[in-house]
């Protein structure tokens, strides 16, 4: 081989084995100097840190709030809850303190004894006008309270001097009272309005009759001998009377208790049963002057002095004691406890009228409710109940006599229907 050729030679395997380390240069594309460093797992480890975060604080502030506002959308608003209210308590005819019903009575009379409501007027007895403690209560005055005018009944005659008038009681055609003797007994007597007659009624040797009137009829009990009393019926327009029960007083000691009467009853105590604790109670109803005897009423209770206006019967379960209750029996049902320690009591057209620790009280039996009538400050003894109207005495300086005491003060109220 000459030298020429030896130096081509040489040159070609130069050019091939150049071309040959291009080639394996190419054949290695994955590795480079930057994927052979050593940081290479730190930094890829950096980045996923960081894409997630990023993805993270995405979801955090834009996907949730967005979630809430599709789920707020697709769900309806809650309704607020309503505040309960309360249920409120039924309204009663009476109310606790009805004392703004009260007015004075401005009766010339410095002492007033039995005042009884009839139409605008206030029947009572008393003496001498200015006398604090007159001698003799000899006078009937009738008072008319719109005019403030009284004028005493004309032609009423004592049997003597020492005679007084108690228990006046008035009604459009007659006036009945009693006149008592000192030494004990007397008269009831009878005014009629429009003739202006006086008449005697009946003479009485013992104690002092209650006295109830109605329309033309008087009722009471009289005491006939030391121990009889009978129960009398006295037609005023045909000066008849009608014997209806005779008493033994020994055996049946409620014959003091006092009848009652109205335009449509009457009734008193026909027998009772201590034992067993009931009472027989009489009745009549009355219409157009006749009188027509009912069955009588079984009361499972003691019963003393009933009043009935011909739907109630109101009575105290002992014989006049403050230990007592008064009752009420309504359309003759067993009787319900109205009030206890009632010192008098009287019967309105839809009420009753009672005395309690010295003060004066209404109970409306339709609902069961009770009111005070006399004023929270004062004193007060019940007079006198007739149709809605209620009389009393104010006793809040004492009571007449008494030093601080030189008259009667009379209070009156119209007590609501209903």
């Amino acid at each position: 081989m000459s030298i020429f050729q030896r130096i081509k030679r040489y040159f070609k395997r130069k050019r091939m084995r150049k071309s040959l380390k291009v080639r394996a240069y190419a054949g290695k594309r994955g590795v480079s100097r930057f994927h052979s460093s050593p940081l290479v797992p730190i930094i890829k480890t950096i980045v996923i840190v960081l894409v997630v975060a990023a993805v993270g604080a995405g979801v955090y502030f834009y996907g949730i709030p967005f979630a809430k506002e599709l789920l707020a959308k697709s769900e309806p608003a809650p309704s607020a809850t309503p505040k309960p209210t309360a249920t409120p308590a039924p309204e009663t005819v009476a109310r606790a303190d009805m004392s703004d019903l009260e007015t004075e009575v401005t009766i010339p009379h410095w002492f007033i004894s039995n005042p009884y409501y009839f139409s605008g007027k206030i029947i009572y007895t008393s003496g001498q006008k200015e006398a604090t403690a007159p001698p003799s209560l000899n006078n009937v005055i009738i008072y008319d309270i719109a005019s403030e005018n009284y004028e005493a009944l004309e032609g009423a005659t004592r049997i003597n001097e020492t005679n007084n008038y108690f228990e006046p009681l008035m009604n459009e055609y007659w006036i009945v009272w009693l006149e008592t003797v000192g030494k004990g007994g007397g008269r009831i007597l009878g005014y009629d309005r429009m003739t202006k007659e006086i008449f005697v009624i009946r003479e009485y040797s013992y104690g002092m009759p209650k006295l109830q009137l109605s329309e033309n009829y008087c009722m009471f009990v009289c005491s006939t001998g030391a121990k009889s009393d009978k129960l009398y019926l006295y037609d005023l327009a045909t000066k008849e009377n009608v014997m209806l029960r005779k008493y033994q007083y020994n055996k049946e000691p409620f014959s003091i208790s006092t009848p009652s009467i109205c335009p449509t009853e009457m009734i008193w105590i026909d027998a009772m049963d201590e034992e067993i604790g009931t009472t027989t109670i009489k009745s009549y109803k009355l219409k157009e002057g006749i009188a027509f005897e009912q069955a009588p009423y079984l009361i499972n209770s003691y019963v003393f002095d009933p009043i009935t206006n011909g739907e109630v019967i109101v009575f105290l379960n002992t014989q006049r004691s403050l230990e007592g209750d008064l009752m009420i029996s309504i359309s003759g049902a067993q009787p319900l406890t109205v009030a206890s320690g009632v010192m008098n009591y009287d019967l309105g057209d839809n009420y009753v009228a009672y005395t309690k620790d010295e003060a004066v009280y209404v109970y409306y039996w339709s609902d069961g409710s009770t009111g005070r009538l006399s004023n929270m400050n004062s004193r007060a003894v019940l007079a006198s109940v007739n149709e809605n109207i209620c009389l009393w005495y104010d006793i809040t300086d004492g009571i007449i006599g008494d030093k601080e005491k030189d008259r009667d003060v009379l209070k009156m109220a119209e007590v609501p229907f209903e």
